[in-house]
């Protein structure tokens, strides 16, 4: 049922409206009723009509001027106007409007029946576009490669709920569990670098490297690449926990940075974060990352520079500190006084371990 609203300034007629027209049985279920084009505006706000039947001739405010207000929040409402012959000049301005039809007074039962028709005709293919299953499925998975990226950048930000990411990551085709991860990520060009003259533009040598490294690293191990802060990042899920793992990892992007060197006559500067194993810990990984690759930029190297290289025990230390000052962080937000004490106990005695 379409929702329908009625808008006179004489009660009569809406009155009359209610009890000769079958509304019901025309697939419409009147939510409300107002006397001036004003009430009209604030009832719709409410009531969310689908088609709104009104009377030009109001105080506050006339039938056209509610039309226009109304549509300026709800684009998709239909309208009827009554209309009486020396109001036609509204008239034509109604019929500038789209999705709006009107009536010359006086009308009959059968016109107004008719012209219901003609609108619930019009609403059922409007609703039936907008839920047609194929076409949203279709939009959806055309909207996948943004909505895999935007959930990926937020782990690496810190804004993604870890939770509610493992959950929503089979919708968007994703595997994000894994023993152990590991985070890079690729500037180029450096400031020292000129693009070559076929691949000028930076969105697109971007666009290049991304598809080296996605077809270079499907036969090492599960990766994502994706956009990252106007760089190019990689979240590795490494099949277990070991130290050989990780080093595969660096060889990959060894492979990597040679063949983009090789085609693309460029080389990217690579930073690469100490492994972590909880997908909470990405927040850390990455801010070590970039760290690194500062530093890969600052020195001009074309090596690969991995944070355990510059900060020696940083493989644990920079993330189990992140996980604790975090928590140290949050009983400090929440005003709970006993828990930010034993997170600052937990702080201490990681500190004294790792050192």
């Amino acid at each position: 049922m379409h929702k329908l609203m009625l808008v006179d300034d004489e009660r009569e007629i809406l009155n009359g409206l209610l009890e000769v027209i079958p509304f019901e049985q025309l697939g419409f279920t009147v939510v409300g009723t107002a006397e001036n084009g004003l009430e009209g505006v604030h009832l719709c706000e409410t009531l969310n009509p689908d088609l709104i039947i009104t009377d030009i001739r109001m105080p506050l405010m006339d039938g056209l001027s509610m039309c226009r207000e109304i549509r300026k929040k709800s684009p998709t409402v239909h309208f009827i106007i009554l209309t009486g012959f020396d109001d036609f000049e509204f008239a034509r301005q109604a019929m500038a409007f789209k999705s709006m039809d009107y009536l010359l007074k006086p009308i009959s039962s059968t016109e107004l029946i008719t012209a219901l028709k003609e609108t619930r005709q019009k609403l059922d293919e409007e609703f039936a576009i907008q839920r047609d299953i194929n076409r949203l499925r279709a939009n959806f998975f055309e909207s996948l490669p943004l909505l895999r990226e935007m959930l990926l950048t937020s782990l690496l930000t810190g804004g993604a709920d870890v939770a509610a990411a493992v959950r929503e990551a089979p919708r968007y085709q994703l595997t994000l569990t894994a023993p152990q991860y590991a985070v890079a990520v690729m500037r180029h060009p450096t400031a020292r670098q000129e693009l070559p003259a076929d691949l000028n533009d930076p969105e697109l040598m971007k666009q290049a490297i991304i598809n080296i490294t996605r077809e270079l690293l499907a036969v090492y191990f599960p990766a994502q690449v994706f956009h990252f802060d106007g760089m190019i990042a990689v979240l590795f899920l490494l099949p277990d926990t070991t130290e050989e793992a990780f080093l595969r990892v660096q060889e990959a992007l060894d492979v990597v940075r040679k063949t983009v060197s090789r085609f693309l006559d460029v080389t990217p500067a690579i930073g690469l974060g100490a492994p972590c194993f909880s997908l909470g810990d990405l927040r850390a990984c990455a801010r070590q990352v970039v760290s690194a690759l500062d530093h890969s930029v600052l020195q001009g190297s074309d090596d690969i520079l991995c944070v355990t290289d510059i900060e020696p025990g940083s493989r644990t230390e920079q993330v189990a500190n992140e996980a604790a000052l975090r928590a140290l962080g949050n009983a400090i937000k929440m005003g709970n006084r006993d828990e930010a004490e034993r997170a600052l106990f937990a702080a201490e005695l990681t500190y004294l371990l790792l050192h």
